[in-house]
């Protein structure tokens, strides 16, 4: 039978980034299973499922938080690292 598939692309601007949020743990899991009706088992980037004990990483967003593995943290970093140098840079280049 013929389908239709969409796919839909959503931007979020993040707005920080803490790299060491909460350890993926039985303690983690059972929280927000009491408090929320899903506990997220993947990173929301890369969607690779977090290991027992592995270290979160939490993204800011206007949209919410969003939980992500620490590779994906470390590559935000970076990229707001590069976002304020080259911002610098221009700065610098208008102000001679």
């Amino acid at each position: 039978m013929p389908e239709i598939v969409r796919t839909k692309t959503t931007r979020y601007a993040i707005e920080w980034v803490k790299l060491e949020f909460l350890p993926f743990d039985e303690k983690f899991r059972a929280v927000r299973q009491r408090h929320r009706s899903t506990t997220p088992s993947r990173c929301y980037i890369c969607h690779r499922p977090f290991a027992d004990g592995e270290m979160m990483a939490l993204a800011g967003c206007r949209r919410g938080n969003k939980l992500i593995c620490r590779a994906c943290g470390e590559t935000l970093l970076a990229e707001f690292r590069a976002e304020v140098r080259a911002k610098d840079e221009q700065e610098r280049m208008m102000a001679e």
